[in-house]
């Protein structure tokens, strides 16, 4: 393997020949933690999961936005996986009332989400 050497690390090595050996040691170092690195970067699983963390973080900020009603519902339903029966029992609501909201919710997030489908 040869390494590429930038000019300062060669004036480096010009300058204190007992450095070479450290130097290439080095070098050797970094290269290989590159390919490490640029493997992992070009698997399908780092990728996928550097995806999903910024989506995680854009709904995360959507949900932010929402009023404490519509955070309430969207996590008692997707987050709690509670029925839309039990939900509306608990509300006080109407099961079409909790579908409706829902069904508004869901569209404004795909909107604050950029169009990304739930």
């Amino acid at each position: 393997m040869s390494l590429i050497l930038d000019p300062v690390q060669k004036e480096a090595m010009a300058a204190a020949p007992s450095l070479r050996p450290l130097m290439e040691e080095v070098g050797k170092a970094v290269w290989e933690f590159a390919e490490v690195g640029l493997t992992e970067y070009r698997s399908a699983g780092f990728v996928a999961e550097v995806l999903r963390r910024e989506r995680t973080q854009r709904l995360q900020a959507a949900l932010e936005q929402m009023s404490p009603r519509d955070k309430q519902l969207f996590y008692r339903k997707y987050y709690y996986l509670q029925s839309t029966a039990q939900i509306a029992a608990e509300l006080g609501l109407s099961e079409r009332a909790v579908e409706g909201r829902l069904y508004r919710l869901r569209r404004r997030l795909q909107k604050a989400l950029g169009g990304d489908a739930l």
